[in-house]
């Protein structure tokens, strides 16, 4: 017998192996799901609190990796329809270490994963902090005022019920937000108009809600509609800001 031979046939095998492996699979997309009947996997980041579960998830988007240290990056879906990248930075479990698929992967692009410098890996948290602040800037200059994070009516016992959750974008308190509004039959006719004031302190990136459950407003059929026609914000400072048309933002509007 030829162990020689053997060896090379086992090499050849293995080469083909990766190259198919690599023919199908992005280096960026690491694998962790478990060998079948193994421990599920569970990552957890260590600059934040997002723990990422296999089975439920089959593979992250893995920007590189140091030793036993994987940085994944993702998507943060933001309000407004603004969003942001934000690293997690995952310690390796045993768990994962012993699955055939992540064990592959490394076989395949693990140079890859360890020479890349797409990003600054040492600077990571800083990276999430400048990530987060271009967002919020992005989200004040947009909505420089504030935005309903949603609002909606009913009816309860012939009165008309309504409730609204506003975001303070504005480095200034809230100290109420009213609300005024005007009903419209199905053929655009209006027919009652009025307003709903919350009172409540507000800072800047914090969202409050209020709930009116009952009103001296009627309830109208399934067939009406409401519109917000004005919103006047008065701030703990006494400044008064008042919004309308375009200016009043509403984040249902972006879902």
């Amino acid at each position: 017998m030829c162990f020689a031979a053997i060896g090379c046939a086992e090499s050849l095998g293995q080469s083909a192996e990766l190259s198919g492996y690599r023919a199908a699979h992005n280096w960026h997309w690491l694998p962790i799901t478990p060998d079948e009947g193994a421990r599920p996997v569970e990552l957890q980041c260590d600059l934040c609190d997002e723990v990422v579960r296999s089975p439920g998830q089959d593979s992250i988007l893995v920007y590189g990796m140091r030793n036993d240290t994987i940085f994944a990056r993702c998507v943060k879906e933001g309000h407004l329809n603004n969003r942001y990248y934000h690293f997690h930075r995952f310690h390796v479990p045993q768990s994962l270490a012993s699955s055939s698929k992540y064990r592959l992967h490394l076989r395949a692009y693990g140079d890859s994963l360890a020479t890349s410098t797409a990003y600054d890996f040492d600077n990571i948290a800083a990276f999430n902090a400048q990530e987060l602040k271009e967002y919020d800037q992005a989200l004040q200059a947009q909505a420089p005022n504030g935005f309903f994070v949603e609002w909606g009516w009913g009816s309860e016992n012939s009165a008309l019920t309504f409730n609204f959750s506003y975001m303070n974008t504005n480095e200034l308190t809230i100290k109420s937000v009213d609300v005024y509004w005007k009903m419209t039959n199905e053929s655009g006719t209006k027919q009652q108009t009025g307003h709903f004031k919350g009172y409540g302190l507000v800072a800047q990136g914090q969202t409050q809600s209020w709930h009116w459950d009952r009103s001296s407003y009627r309830a109208m059929g399934d067939e009406a509609q409401m519109t917000l026609t004005k919103v006047i914000i008065i701030y703990a400072n006494g400044q008064r800001k008042v919004l309308i048309g375009n200016q009043i933002l509403n984040e249902q509007y972006y879902r």
